[in-house]
């Protein structure tokens, strides 16, 4: 039994489009796969408060306990009462660390800092 030319176009169509879908997988979990550290996940952790006349800065600092991560981006937020750091981190890339140094100004209504999601 043959399957004729068309049948092999539509055979080879098919096997294109399920490479292309595990590809279009693997790039997006090597490039835009993204985790927020969490305090377990944080080496030396260092947290120093620098305190002045005008505002108190509180200095973050650590390494990311996961080998294949390195820091994309810090943010802080303020919420109410607290300051919420989030550190988010993306697989290995060149030129990239896996090590964060942040200062947060603390205004005078925020009376604590939570780090990562679980806060």
């Amino acid at each position: 039994m043959s399957l004729g030319t068309k049948g092999m176009k539509l055979v080879y169509v098919f096997l294109a489009a399920i490479v292309i879908m595990i590809l279009g997988a693997a790039a997006y979990i090597l490039w835009w796969h993204v985790i927020v550290l969490e305090t377990r996940s944080v080496v030396k952790p260092k947290v120093v408060e620098h305190s002045c006349s005008e505002a108190t800065v509180v200095h973050v600092s650590g390494i990311c306990e996961e080998d294949a991560y390195v820091i994309k981006r810090v943010v802080a937020t303020v919420e109410g009462p607290s300051i919420n750091l989030l550190v988010y981190a993306v697989l290995l890339r060149p030129g990239a660390i896996g090590r964060f140094e942040y200062d947060v100004t603390v205004p005078a209504s925020v009376n604590e800092i939570r780090f990562g999601k679980a806060g």
